[in-house]
């Protein structure tokens, strides 16, 4: 999953929940510049999963972009 992030402002950070579990984090650096480019795997259980993905501007300012990923079980043979 290849990923860029822009804001009008400098990022703190940026980071990706499967199922509520952090699965990558980055911190911004001032040579972002409001832009961060990141690719990340990350495993998935059979089922729905839930994937968010959090940029944070500071403390109290993030915006979250969440979707529901279906993984289906193996094929019977």
């Amino acid at each position: 999953m290849l990923t860029i992030v822009v804001s009008d402002h400098q990022l703190l950070d940026v980071f990706v929940l499967v199922n509520d579990q952090k699965v990558f984090f980055r911190g911004a650096t001032p040579e972002d510049a409001g832009k961060v480019k990141f690719t990340t795997e990350f495993p998935l259980k059979e089922g729905n999963n839930l994937v968010t993905l959090v940029a944070r501007e500071s403390q109290d300012f993030a915006t979250r972009r969440s979707v529901v990923i279906r993984r289906r079980p193996p094929a019977a043979e």
